[in-house]
């Protein structure tokens, strides 16, 4: 199915048509992954290369002179789109998009590679400052208006990290055994 964006043609494809393309002309097609780093290195399509969406603009001419056939893959279709409008804007046509994209190839029991991927520390540090700021405050609505102190006492941390650029409690999480094993893996 072929959609028009900017006046040139996208192609979108199906999983099993994708696997077809790159099974036959492997050394021609290659899939293009847009997501984030983090996202890639937990489940990707095998043999794929990952230039970040954000990245994409100012990487488009290198993606451009090496020749290939691009499949554009992101997770579910948005950042696939996305990107085939950044790369026909940049000078590359006709542009291949997997229809369904990374969710689609995993529906159609398409090989993937998965890596244990490490919590990133905001992604903790935003889990422990939520969950103490509910808490706190659940607590300061149900037993005593002391607990509230819970909450301000993390907005306040939130605020010096932001300002400083030097956070406490990810100072803290690092010396936990699960980060600090991530760090020598």
């Amino acid at each position: 199915m072929a959609r028009s964006a900017t006046n040139k043609q996208i192609e979108s494809i199906s999983a099993a048509e994708a696997r077809k393309r790159l099974e036959a002309e492997s050394e021609c097609w290659q899939v293009l992954d847009v997501r984030r780093p983090e996202e890639f290195q937990a489940v990707r399509i095998e043999g794929s290369l990952n230039v970040p969406l954000a990245a994409l603009p100012g990487r488009s001419g290198e993606i451009r002179a090496t020749g290939r056939q691009y499949i554009i893959s992101c997770q579910s279709g948005v950042r696939a789109s996305m990107a085939a409008d950044i790369l026909l804007a940049g000078g590359m046509a006709p542009v291949t998009v997997l229809g369904d994209s990374l969710d689609g190839w995993l529906a159609d029991g398409g090989p993937v590679i998965r890596e244990k991927v490490p919590v990133s520390m905001e992604r903790q540090v935003r889990a422990i400052a939520g969950t103490l700021v509910l808490g706190g405050a659940l607590l300061g609505w149900l037993v005593s208006p002391w607990f509230l102190l819970i909450p301000i006492w993390v907005g306040s941390g939130l605020l010096f990290a932001g300002l400083s650029g030097s956070c406490m409690m990810a100072k803290l999480l690092m010396k936990a055994p699960y980060n600090r094993q991530a760090m020598v893996d």
